[in-house]
């Protein structure tokens, strides 16, 4: 009995030191029968003994442990009553305090004071920790029940403009009366413009008049300006040359830009999105080329269902940026006056220091057309028309080295007799682009648009007109993430073919590809140099398989 205590005492302890499950000695001891012959322990009786003893007490130390293992799992399932009836109080503070972190990223700011009411524990957690009190939204109460607890971290603040039409006025938030004073505190500030038609005196009589007075911010570093597509940009309800932001990094501006803000010049990321003829266009691109800190722009244009003067402007370049994503969207009307807008627009951009350019080009859900459906409406994205529209000059963008192409519509694989989706590939107009990838959400045919410089006003003559580059540029990599890469297949042979005619074929090309097989399931696959060659081949015979047997199958179909 001594023995086996010492045994399971033993084991434990070696475990704890070495991570061995054995005890120093025994395991000794097995070391020397292992390392003898079966010959050897047949005809010495002594290691015959030894070896069942051996065996015999790695039993014992195996039962004991096992014995010890359920009672211990017994005790545990005992005491969860016990811990039950601490609830969430069991977990350490620095756990329930990283549980608060994770779900401040997405819950209501003002769950923050609810939270703090539920116990002594949460609420000693909750002001342990400054951060989560210091978002501030148009609410006195919560303002002031907040403020105190931030411990001068900066703040995320709201609050919105309200633009009254008739009588036209813009008046502040209430809010800001409480927040104004700790404008040298404002981190991230949100704003947001409501705007309300005749009726709403009350509103307008408790809001506060525009803000013409300077404006202290130097811990300001995102600024958030929300206004509504539909709506023309409001008068300004600050006077931005009075605002001191030094440390501005960010700038989301959507449908309202505040023109000159001279926090402008320190702006490292611009995240723009205007309507397409916004009257102040030209003076918001001149302001956006000064600003020489912005290295990354996202530039989204909205369209507008309304008939405008189509401007030519003067040409801007914006040397400074090195990442540029452009987003715009197609109508499903095809005289729609929006095209003719941005290809007047993007006539005059040039980005010669862009490194990584992406182009989100979207479809429209002609579903919000239905009731308004006329023979001028199309159920057909013509994305290869828009690409044009986009990419104007063949030195529009000389220095690219990534281009991404996206390719979205709200209806998912949209191909077939009710509409289709056309894209086109405008490398010719990317002459150092190395890798290009396609991404998309539906099926496409590859097709370049007959007329290259698509017109339809009288008043379009003035815009300059497109340039293309004569060819192809020499790709290092080529990525289709796209469900159905096989529609690629017919345009990457094209491709290549021109490479290797041209004499500037690149054996280190590779194509990267995500085949997915007839169960559904796929796989990224990689194809390099002359094996990129062989998978277009092989996709194409595959395709006209496919083909064949879809159209025996409805022949079949047809004779029965």
């Amino acid at each position: 009995m001594d023995l086996a205590r010492d045994d399971v005492r033993d084991t434990v302890s070696n475990w704890f030191d070495e991570k061995v499950a054995l005890p120093v000695q025994l395991g000794k001891d097995m070391d020397v029968l292992k390392s003898l012959s079966c010959a050897d322990i047949r005809v010495n009786p002594n290691f015959r003994s030894n070896a069942r003893d051996i065996a015999r007490r790695l039993q014992s130390i195996s039962s004991a442990l096992e014995e010890i293992s359920m009672a211990l799992k017994g005790e545990i399932d005992t005491f969860r009553a016990v811990t039950r009836k601490c609830g969430i109080a069991v977990l350490p503070d620095e756990v329930l305090s990283t549980i608060f972190d994770f779900a401040y990223v997405d819950w209501d700011k003002r769950a923050t004071i609810g939270l703090s009411h539920v116990n002594r524990l949460f609420r000693s957690v909750m002001l342990a920790k400054p951060h989560l009190w210091t978002d501030m939204d148009s609410c006195a109460d919560m303002v002031k029940t907040c403020l105190p607890r931030t411990r001068n971290l900066p703040l995320t603040v709201h609050f919105t403009v309200h633009c009254f039409v008739e009588p036209s006025a813009c008046r502040l938030d209430s809010i800001l009366t409480e927040l104004m004073p700790f404008a040298k505190q404002w981190g991230n500030l949100k704003v947001y413009f409501e705007y309300w038609s005749a009726g709403y005196d009350e509103k307008r009589h408790t809001a506060l008049p525009v803000c013409r007075t300077s404006v202290d911010t130097p811990m300001l570093r995102h600024l958030s300006l929300y206004s509504e597509h539909d709506q023309d940009a409001p008068a300004s309800p600050f006077d931005w040359t009075q605002w001191n932001c030094p440390q501005l990094q960010r700038l989301d501006a959507e449908y309202y830009f505040p023109l000159n803000l001279p926090g402008l010049s320190n702006v490292s990321e611009l995240f723009l999105t205007l309507r397409v003829d916004d009257t102040n266009m030209s003076g918001i691109l001149s302001q956006v080329a000064k600003m020489m800190n912005m290295a990354y722009l996202s530039f989204e244009l909205a369209n507008t269902l309304e008939t405008n003067d189509i401007v030519v402007f003067e040409r801007f370049d914006f040397p400074q940026i090195r990442r540029l994503r452009i987003t715009t969207t197609v109508h499903f009307h095809e005289e729609d006056f929006s095209p003719a807008l941005k290809r007047s627009l993007f006539s005059s951009l040039f980005f010669p220091g862009v490194e990584e350019l992406v182009v989100e080009i979207n479809g429209t859900d002609f579903v919000v057309y239905e009731s308004g459906w006329t023979n001028a409406c199309t159920r057909n994205y013509y994305y290869n028309k828009e690409a044009k529209r986009i990419f104007r000059h063949v030195d529009q963008f000389p220095n690219a080295r990534v281009f991404h192409l996206q390719i979205f519509t709200p209806l998912g694989d949209h191909h077939d007799s009710d509409g289709y989706s056309v894209v086109s590939i405008p490398l010719k107009m990317l002459p150092s682009v190395k890798r290009f990838i396609l991404d998309g959400t539906t099926r496409f045919d590859i097709i370049e648009p007959e007329d290259q410089d698509e017109t339809y006003y009288v008043e379009e003559d003035a815009v300059a007109p497109r340039v293309i580059g004569h060819t192809f540029p020499i790709l290092d990599e080529m990525t289709f993430e796209s469900r159905d890469t096989s529609i690629a297949s017919d345009w990457v042979k094209m491709y290549l073919h021109e490479m290797k005619d041209s004499g500037r074929w690149n054996a280190l090309f590779k194509l990267d590809v995500f085949e997915y097989n007839r169960s559904g399931f796929g796989e990224r696959k990689v194809y390099e140099g002359e094996e990129a060659l062989v998978w277009c081949d092989e996709v194409v015979r595959l395709r006209k398989i496919r083909e064949e047997e879809a159209r025996q199958a409805s022949n079949d179909f047809d004779s029965d």
